[in-house]
């Protein structure tokens, strides 16, 4: 869910915490106990994956002190890893002096869990929209960095479907300094739109479903980008207003549940 600076204007980001807690409220049924699970990847500049992971072995985090803080910000990994889900020996770069949006929520079926996630966003920081995506396909696996999903034998087996809904509501303003520092403070957008171009493939390759929303008065550089991002073009909504949004929630709230029912 896009939480970058533009989210805070127009009421926003207020209509997008009313559209996705209505969405969780609908998806999962009894907190807790309902087979749902549901993550949310808030993202702006960067992605905040928590301060509890600075020690873990996927990360690569700078002590604090001589001027340097870390706010559990991450940048990007080196290519193909900025993209790809494996081989964490390269560590994901913590980065040092930035704040980010709000904390990533691992899957869970806890709805009032996600719910207060959701009421606490933030808007804040500029756009890098493959963070969002490669850390909402991060959170839908088996492995670390978060490894609250299950396995593809499993899901396979188990008929388990899984969903990335990414949503913006504006182009890359930024990209990742590759190679580099991993920071995303760089400005050559068209890598950025290029990256994000290979996290879309990269995501529906690994039999992830994308449903994919553009939010606001978009023009149709990005309304394209994100177009060609989702599964198909069925997967693809716009929302030119918050009322708007709800809708657009509540329709891939049904698309989810009617593939579930015709499997």
């Amino acid at each position: 869910l896009d939480n970058t600076g533009s989210m805070g204007v127009d009421g926003k980001l207020d209509a997008l915490k009313v559209a996705a807690n209505n969405f969780i409220d609908t998806m999962i049924q009894r907190s807790g106990s309902d087979p749902v699970k549901i993550g949310i990847v808030p993202f702006s500049t960067h992605v905040n994956v928590g301060l509890s992971n600075r020690n873990a072995s996927w990360i690569s985090v700078p002590d604090d002190g001589a001027g340097q803080v870390w706010n559990g910000c991450v940048g990007s990994r080196d290519e193909p890893y900025n993209i790809e889900d494996r081989n964490y020996n390269k560590r994901v770069p913590g980065i040092m002096n930035t704040v980010c949006a709000a904390e990533v929520t691992p899957l869970t079926n806890d709805k009032y869990l996600l719910q207060s996630k959701i009421n606490g966003m933030i808007a804040t920081g500029m756009t890098y929209i493959p963070a969002g995506l490669v850390w909402g396909h991060r959170i839908l696996t088996n492995n670390a960095p978060f490894a609250e999903g299950v396995s593809q034998s499993v899901a396979k087996r188990d008929k388990i479907k899984k969903y990335v809904i990414l949503m913006t509501d504006g182009a890359n303003t930024v990209s990742a300094d590759l190679p580099g520092s991993g920071d995303h403070n760089s400005s050559d957008i068209a890598r950025a739109n290029n990256w994000t171009t290979s996290a879309c493939s990269y995501v529906k390759g690994s039999g992830v479903g994308i449903f994919t929303i553009t939010f606001g008065n978009l023009d149709n550089t990005i309304r394209n980008l994100m177009r060609d991002c989702a599964t198909s073009k069925e997967y693809y909504f716009h929302a030119a207003t918050g009322s708007e949004l709800g809708s657009v929630f509540e329709e891939i709230r049904s698309s989810i549940v009617a593939l579930h029912l015709s499997m």
